[in-house]
């Protein structure tokens, strides 16, 4: 069972309760502490090797004293070595900890082959070994068992070797120095963590305040495509209702009734072509809004295909192709959006649609609504055009003068929306869209 996420520091070893969180701690903290674990034991290495020479002065057994000095060092660059290889710098804490073990051991080694512990010099040495462990970045619990091994050894050296009262006023001083630095260690870990989480909870209000400033961008970057596209949609008809209304006053005037007529549709054409683009502007971008409130639930497929049947235009034919049973997990008010976007294509009388066929398949973690028509063969580049977003688009006149299409670039801003995805493919005789939603057992799946 995987343990749940939890921030609380653990009062015994300094470490967060969470392993989960912990193990991020470290991730966190590992470059930084591996540098400070190397060079700290870099630098003891150097101070350590380099009482070799005074071993020859103040030592009752030199020899001894200097080999294992010798020994100790070199077994400790080994360790340090291996903090070059990758694998073994996961490990730096245990390595740091085998080393600092290995020093004073030997230190606790040396104090034992002296005469006695009134000699303080290498006392005085390994309390400098318990202080200058304080530049390590070892977690508590490591340092915890390091001092209290060293300190084992320290008490069968000095009292195995020296007069008890001696022996037991060293071991306070030592004892004395090491509660302090590992209070001081407790202390670090603590307040390293509390700074992590601090730096954790920045992080994430800082990417909260990233994702609000690029949703505002492109909310701004929306609303100025919208209204290039609204200039473009009035003005181009209403200098199209202008021209034909000079042209219907001088042929009221001039001409037969039958030309006046004729220029009378112009105008009315005109005047539908703006109500149609800007109603098809306005429902393209109330799917912003749409998103910042979406509330997707389970809609069953035949309810969207009834929706569709009753939205498409006169002259449209609709039939189902095999089981039409499933349910899609999406806004409901963002699907009528895009089937009423997709019965005002087929409206259009440039696709020259007759008859459509609907089918269900599936779509591995989703269901896919096939729509196959009889209309207009369009080209990748062409479906392309129609469906790019308004943010996207580089020019908002189209080439033939006529409105914009904005049907099919409704339909892929909706089904985007939802989570779901537009496909087309040309047919022989036609095109194949293909509407990909989540499916209801796929979302409670990923739920779980």
């Amino acid at each position: 069972m995987q343990p749940s996420r939890t921030n609380k520091i653990s009062a015994w070893t300094a470490c967060f309760q969470s392993r989960e969180t912990e193990a991020a701690y470290q991730r966190f903290v590992f470059k930084r502490n591996l540098r400070a674990n190397f060079w700290g034991a870099t630098l003891g290495l150097i101070l350590f090797i380099s009482y070799i020479f005074s071993d020859f002065i103040d030592s009752a057994r030199p020899t001894e004293t200097a080999t294992i000095r010798l020994a100790a060092f070199v077994l400790c660059v080994l360790i340090l070595a291996s903090f070059t290889h990758k694998e073994f710098a996961k490990r730096n804490d245990l390595a740091t900890l085998a080393m600092f073990m290995i020093m004073s051991t030997a230190m606790d080694a040396i104090i034992w082959l002296q005469d006695g512990a009134q000699n303080t010099y290498y006392i005085g040495l390994i309390q400098g070994s318990i202080l200058f462990s304080i530049l390590l970045r070892l977690n508590f619990v490591s340092m915890a068992i390091g001092f209290a091994l060293a300190l084992a050894g320290f008490v069968l050296a000095t009292f195995s070797n020296g007069a008890f009262a001696a022996a037991m006023l060293q071991f306070v001083n030592v004892a004395g120095v090491a509660a302090v630095c590992l209070l001081g260690v407790y202390l670090l870990n603590r307040y390293q963590r509390a700074d992590f989480l601090k730096t954790q909870l920045i992080e994430e209000q800082n990417e909260q305040l990233k994702g609000l400033l690029e949703a505002a961008e492109q909310d701004n970057e929306r609303k100025i495509a919208a209204l290039n596209m609204l200039v473009h949609f009035i003005k181009t008809p209403l200098h199209q209702i202008t021209g034909f209304s000079d042209i219907l006053v001088n042929t009221m005037r001039d001409a037969p009734g039958g030309k006046s007529a004729e220029n009378a549709r112009y105008i009315k054409n005109a005047t539908v072509n703006l109500t149609k683009s800007v109603n098809g502007l306005l429902t393209y971008h109330r799917l912003d809004e749409a998103q910042s409130r979406n509330t997707p639930e389970p809609v069953t497929v035949a309810t969207l295909i009834d929706d569709l049947s009753e939205l498409l235009p006169d002259g449209v034919a609709m039939s189902k192709r095999g089981d039409v049973d499933g349910s899609v997990f999406a806004d409901p008010e963002i699907l009528r959006a895009a089937l009423t976007s997709f019965a005002e294509h087929y409206g259009d009388r440039r696709t020259g649609a007759t008859q459509i066929a609907v089918s269900i398949e599936d779509a591995g973690a989703g269901l896919a609504l096939t729509i196959r028509d009889d209309a207009c063969v369009l080209s990748a580049a062409q479906y392309e055009d129609l469906v790019q977003p308004l943010t996207q688009m580089k020019s908002y006149l189209s080439q033939t003068g006529d409105e914009m299409p904005m049907a099919l670039r409704t339909v892929a801003r909706a089904v985007e929306i939802v989570g779901g995805d537009m496909a087309h493919a040309a047919l022989a005789d036609g095109n194949r869209y293909q509407l990909t939603f989540p499916a209801v057992d796929a979302q409670a799946t990923a739920a779980a």
